[in-house]
């Protein structure tokens, strides 16, 4: 019989009762407290008419209330449903209308959840063979849900564990929130590998820094944002004790080579594990202590057990040194897209007839960016298949902001470019044509209103008229130069 998360959780409670699952703010809870509040919620959860196959869709912040509401929802055979609070109100009716949860978790309802109580979690009913939904951001379009299978999890979480080399009782901090699949990573290593988590009191840095201090954690997982704006930010790092902290990870877009030295010189008792994968692959590759130095420009190799291929336009699998786009084959992958089996289907490429090892029937999640594998297995990303970048390390498609802001009525013409920036990643900077009798500020205000946080230009240009192209397009490349 195959280990599900909800079992090894179970077995973890139970074997290590006293060890310190959470800690938040001062206050310490047990895997056999947790355990005990896991129970007290699924008969509660219960009670409300959740049952096996159904989803619970959890809409709220990180918190000790929704790590203990994960197993209790397994533990009915149902399904735990992430989806970031910050999605706009339209998007998330259309997630839920499609979802039809059970039931709807936020924080105003976790507020009411029961206190730990005397029985142990028992995880009575058959465990479902989806363990997980994760709704992407909704920052290029209705918000995607990326299904991923119990077991799938499970091995991820050891595998991750595995290559990062993680202490047996390492103590996690992550301020990244569970909604995001990089948290929800780290919320499994808690549940499933029976590591501590340290949850900030909030995202900020003052927070960060405080909880470093106190709980005293020996890793870090953050976005490249996240470090950017701590090291580079307004923060007390300088004046934390940071001595227990041993290894820093990340995933999301890439660290700029002034963030990993600033890492480097902030840590210098830590190495930092720079991870890159989507929500649909887990995790795909690693920039490893020792690739950093040998090649930091790259995002490291493939992890253990993954082969990362690239793909022609025609569907070939290309030799090394040949551009094309990344395609993720091994363990990892995505179960499908919630309720999106034509959208799951064109995700996948078959490897075909390839100098990889992979079998021709094998299928693989295609990423979205362009790279180049060289000789010694380094991947190098090159672009992007479409006008996707990475900001506050969530995926934009600056067509999707333009689209936005030609619905607000106020503009002629638009066109949207993004430029790096050291807390960001990339900045957003909407180059407009505003209509007669519009003031610059209309269309800010518009943004800010209408326009999912994420989508919201930072900077925003007004001009007369846009460069062209010969063929009349609009010339980004003029208007990056013009920026620049």
């Amino acid at each position: 019989m195959q280990a599900t998360p909800l079992a090894v959780f179970e077995q973890i409670a139970a074997c290590y009762p006293e060890r310190e699952a959470i800690h938040v703010a001062g206050h310490s809870e047990s895997f056999d407290t947790l355990s005990r509040r896991a129970a007290a919620m699924a008969r509660m959860f219960s009670a409300e008419g959740v049952e096996p196959g159904r989803h619970v869709l959890i809409s709220a912040p990180n918190s000790v209330a929704v790590a203990a509401a994960v197993p209790a929802i397994w533990s009915l055979g149902a399904i735990p449903a992430f989806l970031s609070p910050n999605v706009l109100a339209e998007r998330r009716a259309e997630v839920i209308a499609r979802l039809d949860p059970g039931l709807i978790l936020t924080e105003d309802v976790l507020e009411s959840a029961p206190a730990p109580g005397e029985t142990i979690l028992n995880g009575a009913a058959k465990a479902s063979e989806i363990g997980s939904v994760v709704f992407t951001s909704g920052s290029t379009g209705v918000p995607k849900g990326v299904e991923q299978k119990a077991t799938t999890l499970l091995d991820g979480a050891r595998r991750v564990a595995a290559y990062q080399g993680y202490a047996e009782e390492e103590r996690i901090l992550c301020p990244v929130p569970w909604s995001h699949d990089y948290g929800w990573g780290q919320l499994l290593s808690c549940l499933t590998l029976g590591k501590t988590l340290v949850l900030p009191e909030t995202q900020s840095a003052a927070a960060v820094c405080e909880a470093i201090g106190s709980a005293r954690p020996t890793l870090v997982a953050g976005v490249p944002s996240f470090f950017a704006n701590l090291l580079f930010g307004v923060s007390d790092i300088a004046r934390t004790d940071i001595g227990s902290i041993r290894r820093l990870t990340s995933t999301g877009s890439r660290f700029s080579p002034e963030l990993l030295e600033a890492v480097g010189e902030t840590f210098p008792k830590a190495t930092a594990w720079l991870n890159y994968g989507l929500t649909e692959t887990f995790r795909t590759a690693c920039l490893t202590p020792a690739l950093q130095a040998e090649a930091p420009e790259s995002i490291g190799r493939a992890i253990p057990s993954v082969t990362v291929a690239a793909c022609a336009p025609d569907g070939r699998l290309l030799a090394p040194e040949e551009e094309g786009e990344l395609v993720h084959f091994g363990p990892g992958m995505f179960h499908g897209y919630f309720a999106d089996a034509e959208r799951s289907t064109s995700a996948r490429r078959r490897a075909g007839e390839n100098g990889h090892a992979l079998p021709e029937d094998a299928m693989g999640v295609a990423t979205g960016d362009l790279g180049v594998i060289d000789g010694a297995g380094r991947i190098h990303l090159t672009g992007r298949m479409d006008r996707q970048i990475k900001s506050l390390d969530v995926g934009i498609n600056l067509d999707e902001v333009e689209k936005a802001l030609r619905g607000s009525g106020l503009l002629t013409n638009v066109a949207v470019i993004s430029e790096p920036h050291r807390l960001l990643g990339n900045k957003i900077i909407a180059h407009c044509v505003v209509k007669p009798g519009t003031e610059p500020r209309d269309v800010k205000r518009f943004a800010k209103r209408e326009m999912t946080k994420y989508l919201q230009p930072r900077e925003f240009v007004i001009t007369e008229a846009l460069p062209t192209t010969a063929a009349g397009k609009i010339d980004y490349r003029a208007l990056g130069r013009k920026t620049g």
